[in-house]
């Protein structure tokens, strides 16, 4: 799912920062969804990822049908959603009954300073 990802980042022509940012960014949020939203031992657990462009922006969506698992002490662990703050502009998780969608947007510019959008 990531490389898919990735393959249509550079079909939009996403500079190379961002690829490698964004691209991590996604594959963080898909483990955490594969390995926090289930059951161990889940086959194939359902993920769902959607991407749009947005002007300069890219709009990246990842869903699970899981349970949601808010971060706790996990030792050297849990530091998944940090990382996606410090990648890309803007990070949203909405919780719900069906699962949790994680959002994230980064401009395609590679705004490296200012990532006041966080959430």
């Amino acid at each position: 799912m990531r490389l898919r990802f990735e393959h249509w980042l550079r079909g939009a022509t996403a500079p190379t920062p961002v690829l490698g940012d964004l691209g991590l960014a996604v594959y963080e949020a898909l483990a955490n969804a594969a390995e926090h939203a289930y059951e161990p031992g889940c086959p194939a657990p359902p993920l769902r990822l959607t991407a749009r462009l947005d002007h300069d922006h890219v709009l990246v969506s990842i869903s699970d049908e899981g349970r949601w698992c808010p971060p706790g002490d996990r030792g050297l662990r849990g530091r998944g959603l940090s990382l996606m703050r410090q990648l890309v502009s803007a990070v949203d998780v909405e919780p719900g009954a069906q699962g949790t969608t994680v959002h994230l947007c980064a401009h395609l510019d590679h705004d490296s300073g200012d990532r006041a959008g966080h959430r």
